[in-house]
């Protein structure tokens, strides 16, 4: 249990994906139509797609991924009350994703920040 509090907050998000471990970083998920309508269901929001159903999602907080699912970490606020949740996507449900470079600092502040609260030099 000591190695999961050590390892989870101070050296996971040091610790490069080569290797197992992640620095959370903001992407949007590319998917199938009903993904991205179950992900709405977490307050993700889609990005419009004229006509046709939504099959990316806005800017997200990418936790972790593997070769077989993806963690995503999702910053909500209801009634003025700001929460976090993790979902985990198996990567069969996912297509794609998409890398914002344009204000990326201000967008993964603004998705990742709770995230990342543990790693002083995730900047």
């Amino acid at each position: 249990m000591l190695c999961i509090y050590v390892f989870s907050p101070y050296l996971f998000n040091k610790i490069s994906s080569k290797f197992g471990g992640a620095k959370p970083f903001v992407m949007d998920l590319i998917g199938p139509p009903d993904t991205i309508k179950y992900l709405s269901n977490f307050n993700i929001e889609s990005e419009p797609n004229g006509n046709n159903p939504s099959v990316q999602t806005r800017p997200l907080c990418n936790i972790y991924q593997n070769r077989e699912f993806i963690i995503l970490g999702i910053t909500t606020t209801v009634d003025n009350l700001e929460g976090y949740r993790v979902v985990i996507l198996e990567k069969e449900q996912i297509y794609g994703f998409g890398l914002r470079e344009v204000d990326r600092e201000r967008t993964e502040k603004a998705h990742c920040q709770y995230f990342m609260k543990w790693n002083k030099n995730s900047n």
